[in-house]
């Protein structure tokens, strides 16, 4: 192994166990500092102005200055520190709660977003995106199971102690990390940017994730309340984390030879259909347990989106906007989604129930469906 791809992946791991041990308890621990369901929407929902904002910002500053290093270790860094001052203490101010969760979140999605685009930008490691994605996995549900464990022993300070030192190491490796040497050399203007709004394919794509993006922030916070509900703990919240994230693992391993016989817009429809079964079942499961276990289902729902949709903007996009174009999209489907589906998601649990919520958003994937549908036309050969 060169060192180069032993770099990447032990970033990756730390990187990816630091972001679960950080952000899965987040719930947890508003709930813990006394904020009501409406608090906590309105809190969460805060995550995506950063995400928003910072993906957008981040991807331009890549493609106009040719690099994309740095942007990743001022994101990371300030990301974990946020966290680990979060965690040291109980917050019980709703804006200073609001102001740092923000930032927690929003700042978690948008170092993944640099990280992925940057090995996209880094030869030959565009080919170990499956791979590391996959060790990233085994990171988070490892973070994950480690966040409960610590929580179900001692407190959200241990937590955050662990988070400052995971998050140290993980910044060692990505600092000796290679900068990206696959920009174009021809310069990026901002008036290019109208190519992206002219790309139909592209919009089509985007709205796509937009939608399944928007039902994976429901199982972020419905199935969290519903695992609560039913008189589960924070362990069962870090191990469906854990089961969740760990079930990705080996369809990103297999990615590469599943990619090459089957169309990757093929694929992105398989997921749509199963990520509206995935929340059938949410709403029909009345166990505790089962409701952990369901989380399987992520291993046919959003590694196949993620890597599909990666690969398919790295084909779509002129060479020149690479990155403007994969961390705008992921600006557009996280920001909107995480701004909207807290409040969402928490409006419709109190007027109606958790589960009639649930069989709300398994309906979204009728949407995708369609536009994934469209989407094959404007692009047959993908």
């Amino acid at each position: 192994m060169t060192e180069q791809r032993r770099n990447f992946y032990l970033t990756y791991a730390f990187s990816y166990s630091v972001g679960a041990l950080g952000t899965t308890q987040l719930i947890p621990y508003l709930n813990s500092n006394g904020f009501d369901e409406m608090q906590k929407g309105v809190i969460l929902s805060g995550i995506a102005l950063v995400a928003l904002v910072s993906q957008f910002l981040f991807g331009v500053c890549s493609d106009k200055f040719k690099k994309i290093k740095g942007y990743y270790l001022v994101t990371f860094i300030l990301c974990t520190g946020v966290n680990v001052f979060l965690l040291m203490q109980a917050i019980h101010e709703f804006w200073i709660a609001f102001m740092l969760v923000a930032w927690i979140g929003g700042g978690a999605r948008c170092w993944q977003g640099i990280l992925d685009t940057w090995i996209f930008q880094v030869e030959p490691m565009k080919k170990e995106y499956p791979r590391c994605r996959a060790i990233g996995a085994v990171g988070w549900a490892l973070g994950s199971w480690m966040a409960a464990l610590l929580l179900s022993l001692a407190d959200f300070k241990e937590v955050g102690l662990l988070v400052g030192g995971l998050g140290g190491i993980g910044i060692w490796f990505s600092m000796h990390c290679p900068e990206c040497k696959r920009f174009s050399k021809a310069p990026m203007h901002f008036s290019d940017l109208k190519e992206l709004v002219k790309n139909r394919p592209y919009l089509c794509l985007v709205a796509t994730l937009l939608i399944l993006f928007a039902m994976g922030c429901a199982d972020i916070y419905l199935v969290v309340d519903k695992i609560l509900a039913l008189e589960g703990t924070s362990f069962h919240v870090g191990l469906k984390w854990g089961i969740q994230s760990l079930a990705e693992a080996p369809v990103f391993l297999a990615a590469s030879k599943l990619t090459q016989k089957v169309k990757k817009s093929s694929l992105l429809l398989f997921a749509s259909a199963m990520f509206g079964l995935r929340f059938l079942l949410y709403a029909w499961i009345s166990n505790v347990w089962l409701l952990v276990a369901a989380a399987l289902m992520q291993m046919i729902t959003f590694p196949l989106a993620m890597l599909c949709s990666k690969e398919l903007i790295d084909t779509l996009c002129d060479e020149k906007l690479k990155s403007t174009a994969q961390l705008a999209a992921m600006s557009v489907y996280m920001g909107i989604s995480l701004f909207v589906m807290p409040i969402l998601c928490n409006w419709l649990a109190q007027k109606t129930s958790i589960d009639f919520a649930l069989l709300c958003v398994a309906a979204m994937s009728f949407a995708a469906l369609g536009l994934m549908l469209l989407f094959k036309r404007f692009s047959p050969d993908q």
